[in-house]
């Protein structure tokens, strides 16, 4: 089973439970049955629920942290539904590839407060006119004064879309052959007053298998859980546990000699 605290997702995918208050956090927590993901973001917003994780840490759950855009995240937790639970190891691992591997585009009419990307400043006196439009490339970091916006989702089967609830004055386009995650509108991250977002990650079902077969997984020392390099998610223990520890180094036939006539 998978938690998700404070994370937007549109339609859930199987198996992914919100839990909105820290009370349901708790309250699920406690009754975890069975490996289970606690999936939160850094915002301030989701700290009850990451201090709840971290300070109860029941044995079967494993706290992963999502970071990225509102799309972006949504697209991750539909991956992550698509691991099994014998897989939950490596869920911060396969968390943090699929969100190097999404595509972000985002429309505003002002990019005066935009910080993921480097608008000129033409583009930021532009913002103060009247039917200002620009798309933003977060993967490039490129900003472009255009209107209307058009975007291709080049037909990837996994894609994600936000918008604030009042698209106008924007004209943006969409081109996909598979209709995107719609999340609810909500207010503008950017500072804009009209907004929209897109993610494009491709096709899930292909990708995770790729990612978890590409990471050198390993049984946790202190649970048995196949982990990645970087740690057991469940019971916190450190890289080095997931991997035999070296053997002493020989001394070289010189050194030897060279200390014992250090002592003498």
């Amino acid at each position: 089973m998978i938690l998700v605290s404070a994370i937007a997702l549109g339609e859930a995918p199987p198996g992914c439970v919100r839990v909105e208050e820290q009370r349901d956090v708790i309250d699920a927590l406690a009754g975890a049955g069975s490996d289970t993901l606690l999936v939160v973001s850094p915002d301030r917003d989701d700290r009850p629920a990451r201090i709840a994780g971290r300070i109860l840490a029941p044995p079967r759950v494993a706290v992963v942290i999502v970071d990225g855009t509102a799309t972006q995240r949504a697209l991750i937790v539909r991956g992550l539904a698509l691991l099994e639970p014998s897989s939950y190891g490596a869920a911060q691992a396969v968390a943090d590839a699929l969100g190097k591997r999404c595509r972000t585009r985002i429309a505003l009419s002002s990019v005066a407060r935009l910080s993921q990307a480097s608008p000129s400043i033409w583009q930021h006196l532009r913002s103060l006119l009247p039917r200002a439009s620009f798309d933003v490339d977060l993967s490039e970091g490129s900003v472009r004064s255009v209107s209307p916006v058009t975007w291709d989702t080049d037909g990837a089967p996994d894609a994600c879309w936000a918008s604030g609830a009042e698209l106008a004055p924007l004209t943006v386009s969409l081109t996909a052959s598979t209709a995107p995650l719609a999340l609810p509108a909500d207010d503008s991250p950017y500072g804009a007053r009209h907004w929209a977002e897109l993610t494009v990650i491709g096709d899930l079902r292909s990708l995770v298998p790729q990612i978890l077969a590409s990471l050198p997984m390993a049984p946790c020392a202190a649970c048995g859980r196949a982990v990645p390099p970087t740690g057991c998610p469940f019971c916190g223990t450190a890289a080095a546990s997931t991997r035999p520890a070296a053997p002493p180094a020989p001394l070289s036939p010189t050194a030897v000699p060279q200390f014992e006539r250090q002592m003498l």
